[in-house]
């Protein structure tokens, strides 16, 4: 009987491989970050970099060694071409299954360490879930690259080929390569590169689950679908191999089959299917989005109110699947006018505008809708738009089948005018724009859910209704709601048993409002609602996650830790403040900085740094502000800096502020 090569054998000779290539990857990749400082190279991002070229070069090696030795010899022993290739791709499986269970065993290592673990256990076990399934998919979608390029160059120059392919096709790839088509506006590029990726996009975000809820399937899918392409493909070369002797046209002609079958999405738009699913925004969108956050925001002043103004929005939210709106928009013109613009989060996908039943045009930009009339209306006109948009959130404001957490201020609901929901992001602190009517607008929604959801509307069967003039926020899921000395306090589940500690930030906010009334003369409103996000472990960055309390009603954070310190209070009110969110981009970031230079040191390594910030004005021109912060903190006293916070304070309430003269205030 013809012997048949064993997976016994083939899964012993990966593993050897893998242990390996496990360390002299592991050590290339010290070095790399060690020498780069490339930041996104997190514990994550590392760990599946290395594990998706061990696995690449496991699957070439795995064919490679059998090139050597002369494959056709090898299959004439096995006797079956069609076993041949399926032994190789269990011995991979399996293979790629150990080390996914050794890495599943260290994260359960690393979560019995956690002190109070019940607090964790929703995000840890999830993280774990999900992270487990990926590493599983990509390992062996990995290894089956790797067979390709092993049976197409087997030589020691298609090894070289199988460790970029690894690099490109992972994290590193991502990082280096995907920004350049979205600075370009290269579309279809960026989508191509995005859909042949292989790599988990933001992947330190797993364990952040509020983000991933709806994504999950959309990447899985992705991958699955890659899975299969490269499993077709490998196929496709053995037939096709064997069948002729001209192999150089035979492998051009496969590689053409490669790129044919991996673009043909994008080249006839079917990317809505395989990218987004149902209207949500595409990857390209989002990355283009946020390069133009920082882009559009320098030039943003004030919050521009639109042509109309809303009477009343009832309709159908689902947050089963995303989020889901379907209903009508009652709106009173301010202008005569046939055209009007509105703001939605750019996640969300406008599905359809009519206006009696007949079909409007409407265009998108990023936040921006567009909306054509059927005719001019005159000032004062009232109209009902039908409005039916979809898509995802965002990462800390989200909604899907676990949990919603969606405050009023986020801009899911539209808004009148030209806005952005975010202006600009600095020192890890998003500024996020009060897209909410702070008028009374009535609002009807039905709710479905998967879950008890709450808002700040009247219960009603299945769903809400009532008049609000601070806009309307959804919370539900992962969520309790219990009262403490008349406020309702939004808070985690797993903090069922830390009331006491929430109670107690509740009384710190109190203090910190009454300090913020008599200190500074803000009118800060006596909240009915506080949201709790606790600080949670993140397993896959080894480090904590912090998500800051959120005071719904003026967008107020509780201090993080320190009850001494209200800082986090004055820097969310800054920004917030109607008056003060106004002024220039620059000037609020200038003043937030100030504000946290004020309450914390400002660390910069080692003292030879702090002769390195630069001069007080950069070669262009423009002004350091570090250097200028910096100074400030070495010449002036805490209650110095107070006062200078005092001053531009009441200043900004009476005009819009140049930089020159915050600098001023800051210097003098």
């Amino acid at each position: 009987m013809k012997r048949i090569f064993t997976i016994k054998k083939d899964i012993k000779r990966n593993i050897f491989s893998v242990i390996s290539i496990f360390f002299l990857v592991s050590v290339v990749m010290f070095i790399y970050e060690t020498k780069m400082r490339i930041y996104d190279i997190n514990s994550a991002s590392k760990t599946q970099m290395i594990f998706i070229l061990i696995s690449i070069i496991m699957g070439f090696l795995s064919i490679y060694k059998d090139e050597k030795n002369t494959l056709s010899s090898v299959i004439s022993t096995t006797g079956n071409k069609g076993l041949y290739i399926f032994s190789k791709l269990t011995a991979n499986f399996i293979t790629v299954f150990i080390f996914t269970i050794f890495l599943y065993i260290i994260c359960l290592i690393g979560i019995l360490k956690l002190p109070d673990i019940n607090k964790y256990f929703f995000y840890v076990t999830d993280s774990v879930k999900y992270m487990t399934l990926y590493y599983l998919i990509v390992g062996f979608t990995a290894s089956v690259i790797g067979m390709i390029v092993g049976k197409l160059l087997p030589n020691k120059f298609g090894m070289v080929i199988a460790t970029i392919v690894g690099l490109f096709i992972g994290p590193l790839g991502r990082t280096f390569i995907y920004f350049i088509p979205v600075l370009k506006n290269y579309e279809l590029t960026y989508k191509i590169l995005h859909y042949i990726n292989i790599a988990q996009f933001s992947f330190h975000h797993i364990a952040e689950v509020h983000y991933l809820f709806e994504t999950e399937r959309i990447l899985f899918f992705l991958k699955l679908f890659n899975l299969s392409i490269s499993l077709i493909i490998l196929f496709l070369i053995y037939i096709f191999n064997e069948k002729s002797n001209r192999k150089g046209i035979v492998k051009t002609f496969l590689f053409a089959i490669l790129i044919f079958i991996y673009t043909i999405p994008y080249m006839i738009n079917f990317n809505d299917y395989f990218v987004m699913l149902n209207g949500y925004d595409t990857p390209f969108t989002l990355a283009n989005a946020e390069i133009r956050h920082h882009k559009v925001s320098e030039n943003l002043t004030e919050i521009e109110e639109g042509k109309f103004t809303i009477d009343s929005i009832k309709g159908d939210i689902d947050i089963r699947k995303g989020f889901d709106f379907r209903g009508k928009v009652s709106i009173t013109l301010k202008e005569d006018t046939d055209e009007i613009y509105f703001s939605l989060y750019h996640g969300l996908k406008v599905n359809f505008v009519k206006l009696d039943g007949k079909e409007l045009d409407f265009s998108e930009d990023f936040y921006v809708r567009k909306v054509i009339l059927d005719k001019k209306y005159s000032s004062g006109d009232k109209i009902t738009l039908d409005l039916d948009y979809s898509g995802l959130t965002a990462q800390y404001f989200y909604a899907g089948d676990k949990a919603v957490f969606l405050p009023n201020y986020f801009n899911y609901l539209p808004y009148p005018g030209k806005n952005n929901a975010i202006s600009g992001e600095t020192n890890q602190m998003v500024v996020i724009n009060q897209l909410y009517c702070n008028y009374p607008v009535y609002y009807e929604f039905d709710v479905k859910s998967y879950y008890d959801v709450e808002m700040n509307l009247e219960k009603d069967g299945s769903g809400f209704k009532g008049t609000s003039d601070i806009g309307v926020f959804i919370v539900g899921g992962n969520q309790e709601v219990v009262e403490i000395d008349g406020v309702k306090v939004i808070y985690e589940k797993s903090f069922h048993n830390n009331q006491d500690e929430i109670g107690r930030k509740l009384e710190i906010y109190k203090e910190n409002r009454i300090a913020l009334i008599n200190q500074y003369g803000f009118d800060v409103k006596e909240p009915e609602y506080f949201i709790n996000l606790k600080t949670y472990y993140n397993p896959l960055v080894n480090g904590m996650t912090v998500l800051s309390e959120n005071i719904l009603y003026d967008n107020i954070l509780d201090t993080k830790s320190n009850e001494k310190s209200i800082e986090m209070l004055y820097i969310t009110y800054f920004l917030s403040d109607k008056h003060i969110a106004k002024q220039d981009y620059k000037v609020r970031v200038l003043i937030k900085d100030l504000i946290n230079y004020t309450y914390n040191d400002i660390t910069l390594g080692n003292p030879e740094q702090s002769n390195n910030i630069g001069d007080r004005l950069n070669p262009d021109g423009s002004y350091n502000t570090l250097r200028i912060l910096y100074d400030a903190k070495e010449k002036f006293s805490r209650e110095e800096l107070e006062a200078k916070q005092l001053k531009i304070f009441k200043m900004a309430k009476g005009k819009i502020l140049t930089l020159d003269e915050v600098i001023e205030v800051i210097e003098e």
